[in-house]
């Protein structure tokens, strides 16, 4: 109603057969199936009953008509359409639009029930006309002979009915206090103040008050008054030079309000007016009044003490502009009447129980500037509830559980495609989706106390000479740097490794290759992994080597105009951020490649993916180059999923020390040859590795395997059939197969047994006789194995050991 405005002619239309015009999909048209009493049958239109009809209708009119509705000239309530404009030729012109699209969606209209052009109209029980609005007489016919409710549901009958009009009765909570008491779970008892209210609220609906519809221009007037036992406002606004009531506000005090101080009261009654009409009063063009008949209330916004409450309404009141003004309760009569009813307690002298406020409550406290209020409001809303969960700037609020939070971090920091990143790098990754309070301080702690990364990772204190980094381009992959890393373990062929990067986003390509690399062979790659999906370059920025600084690339770079720059000998800081992208990517790979090394370019893809995704001094290079990040990791993975990942991915053997011989009481030294068998039989099959000294039962096996074979490789595979052996019970060989962190301690996976085999996690105190295994084991995993790893020494711990 509140769009009509200075409307002054109408029109409204009645669409026919309301939700039938809505077709039902023939897929579902089974979900609404009826049963008669010959058979089920399937309606083709939707119909009056089901659940959705009214939303699904109501979406398909707006959708419809969302451009006149857009203009506000037009509003729709289901197959009610209303027309309002200030001139006929307006009203015409946006009719016939209207009427266009009735046509075009073939919907009809009821004749018998539209009105064309009309000063005054019947609109959803309300009648409207310019500028003002009043109750439907012919509603209202039966409310003089209504008959006093003798049961709940009656009542409730009655009520429902009177509030959808309780903006026109004038303290209509008051009212009908009496009689919504007997609503709950109260016993019924309809005695005198039910029957007085119930006669007074017909009164009420007999005046048939007119209130106006406010327009755009105008002040706007805010009448407050608060009794002992309720409190009433009026809203005003002031058209042809005179003050017209817009809506009227009344409300019982609980029993915690009615024992407010009276200026609390007082500002109370402000509060909540200003709440019910705030879509009125907020930034009006013209400041508004508020009248109000404690005098004492014109200070409050002076420097004084506050209690909480009034604090609070302090800063809300900040978004208001408006003026305070007093007047006397005999002058103030209309909230006053609606305040100072018969059945609520009557202040005799209410107002004037504090004629001055004491000074502990109005002291020193300067009122913040506006825009301080409005940002202090939006900083205590930011946390807001969405499926069950809390967000923080569109983060996932975690709970202040150690253990929930922890598996947070160490899925953004432990999980393959992160790589052990720093306690920066980490935080910006638990960022991307999570939130909580002192997160820094939670991640540092986890990342200073990460084994790993002390195990693994190379020293980072700032050298003596610092680094001269390039300048920064304007745009990705027009300047690259490159460098290559020489010295890795044989793979396939593959004993050196090639990284680009873009010296814009810092984004790396790293590259498995030959030490041999000619320069044929980096124009190739520059050609296939750089041109072909970037475009063309402007600077490259290289060492000395061969294969950058040749005859044919220097005539290659000037033919395709590009600018070569060459770093002096041996000074790496020429080009500082290729050096520190090496030692990222080394770093990575330490931690996840097998013990013997020999499957490091199967991890460059996710090498590069981690280096990638992490920001860099302003954004991640993915981002930098797509525009958007990379869906986050897998949900957090639990300990035992993390090993058995870990055990598919790298089958790595351990190095452990032989057994002890049972003569002499010492270590065996002897190189042996290690077979990992399957061991098949005793209802179940199982692997392990077993030295060839410890398989002479398996010699028919050992020689199939070796059979055609010309290579020397020492760590083999024989399959063992369990039951055709015999084994030694005394024998319980020990391995040491994984560790990891828990609870900020170092864990170590032991293996025991031969043909049953028993893997059990303990902490290092628990294993006090085996921890010259586990010095092995820490040896074993920080060596360069080289072709001859494969030799491992068994270990048979003393008998009260194992």
């Amino acid at each position: 109603m509140d769009k009509l405005g200075s409307a002054k002619y109408f029109m409204k239309l009645d669409v026919r057969w309301g939700y039938n015009n809505v077709r039902i999909k023939k897929d579902d048209k089974w979900k609404a199936a009826f049963r008669t009493n010959h058979r089920l049958f399937e309606p083709t239109v939707m119909f009056f009953g089901l659940t959705n009809s009214p939303a699904t209708f109501q979406w398909m009119m707006n959708d419809i008509f969302k451009d006149l509705i857009a203009t506000g000239k037009v509003t729709v309530y289901l197959d009610d359409i209303l027309i309002f404009s200030k001139t006929l030729e307006e009203h015409r012109k946006i009719t016939r639009r209207v009427l266009e699209l009735l046509r075009k969606h073939k919907l009809f209209l009821k004749a018998e029930k539209c009105e064309f052009e009309v000063l005054e109209t019947e609109y959803l029980g309300v009648i409207i006309s310019e500028g003002s609005m009043h109750m439907d007489p012919i509603k209202l016919a039966g409310i003089a002979e209504w008959p006093a409710p003798t049961k709940k549901k009656e009542l409730q009958l009655f009520l429902g009915f009177t509030n959808f009009y309780r903006r026109f009765i004038k303290s209509y909570s008051d009212i009908v206090r009496p009689m919504t008491c007997l609503t709950g779970k109260e016993v019924w008892t309809w005695g005198t103040a039910q029957q007085i209210a119930f006669q007074r609220l017909k009164n009420q609906f007999a005046i048939n008050v007119i209130l106006r519809i406010p327009t755009e221009k105008g002040q706007f007037h805010v009448e407050a008054d608060a009794s002992e036992g309720a409190i009433s406002a009026v809203l005003s606004q002031e058209q042809d030079g005179k003050w017209r009531p817009i809506a009227f506000l009344s409300k019982a005090l609980t029993i915690t309000e009615c024992n407010y101080e009276i200026y609390n009261k007082e500002l109370l009654t402000i509060m909540l007016a200003l709440d019910e009409w705030r879509h009125y009063l907020m930034g009006t063009a013209v400041d508004f009044e508020i009248w109000t008949d404690h005098q004492n209330l014109q200070y409050f916004r002076k420097p004084q003490k506050l209690n909480r409450h009034q604090a609070r309404w302090v800063t809300e009141l900040a978004e208001y502009h408006f003026t305070l003004h007093h007047k006397p309760g005999a002058s103030n009569k209309k909230a006053d009447l609606l305040s100072r009813r018969a059945d609520h307690p009557q202040g005799q002298d209410d107002n004037d129980e504090i004629t001055v406020l004491a000074p502990e409550h109005f002291r020193a406290m300067i009122m913040p500037t506006i825009d301080e209020t409005h940002e202090r409001i939006k900083s205590a809303m930011c946390i807001k509830e969405k499926d069950g969960l809390l967000y923080y700037d569109k983060r996932i609020y975690v709970p202040r559980d150690s253990t929930t939070r922890g598996e947070v971090i160490l899925c953004c920091h432990d999980h393959i495609t992160t790589g052990h990143p720093g306690i920066k790098k980490t935080k910006e990754l638990v960022l991307r989706d999570y939130w909580w309070p002192k997160l820094k301080r939670d991640v540092e702690a986890y990342v200073q106390g990460c084994e790993t990364c002390a195990r693994t990772k190379a020293s980072t204190q700032a050298r003596r000479a610092p680094l001269h980094p390039n300048k920064i381009p304007s745009e990705p992959w027009t300047h690259i740097s490159v460098d290559m890393i020489t010295g890795l373990v044989p793979c396939k062929g593959l004993n050196a490794m090639l990284v680009i990067i873009d010296c814009f986003s810092k984004a790396i390509i790293p590259i498995a290759c030959k030490t041999t690399l000619s320069s044929e062979g980096w124009a190739k790659i520059l050609c296939d992994k750089v041109y072909a999906k970037y475009g063309m370059l402007v600077t490259v920025i290289s060492d000395r080597g061969p294969q950058f600084v040749s005859k044919f690339l220097q005539d290659l770079y000037k033919m395709l105009d590009i600018k070569g720059n060459t770093s002096t000998t041996f000074h790496p800081q020429t080009d500082g951020q290729t050096e520190h992208a090496n030692q990222e990517i080394e770093k990575y790979l330490r931690i996840f490649i097998n013990f013997r090394q020999t499957d490091w370019p199967e991890w460059l893809p996710l090498a590069a993916f981690q280096h990638n995704n992490r920001i860099h001094s302003a954004t991640a290079p993915t981002f930098a180059n797509q525009k958007q990040n990379p869906p986050p990791p897998p949900d957090i993975i639990n300990d035992e999923e993390q090993y058995e990942i870990d055990t598919i991915l790298d089958h790595k053997p351990r190095k452990v020390r032989g057994p002890k011989d049972p003569k002499t009481g010492k270590y065996t030294t002897r190189t042996v040859t290690d077979y990992l068998v399957t061991w098949k039989g005793y209802g179940k099959e199982e692997n392990q590795w077993t030295k060839e000294s410890e398989l002479g039962y398996a010699k028919e096996a050992i020689a199939e395997y070796w059979k055609n074979k010309e290579d020397t490789i020492t760590i083999q595979a024989a399959v063992i059939n369990a039951n055709n052996i015999k084994a030694d019970d005394s024998y319980s060989p020990i391995f040491i197969l994984d560790s990891r962190q828990k609870d900020g301690k170092v864990q170590f996976q032991v293996q025991q047994g031969v043909n049953f085999i028993t893997t059990t996690w303990y902490f290092e105190h628990e294993i006090p006789h085996l921890s010259e295994l586990i010095k092995d084991y820490y040896w074993a995993s920080r060596e360069e194995f080289s072709k001859d790893y494969g030799s491992m020494d068994g270990y048979t711990p003393e008998e009260e050991g194992g």
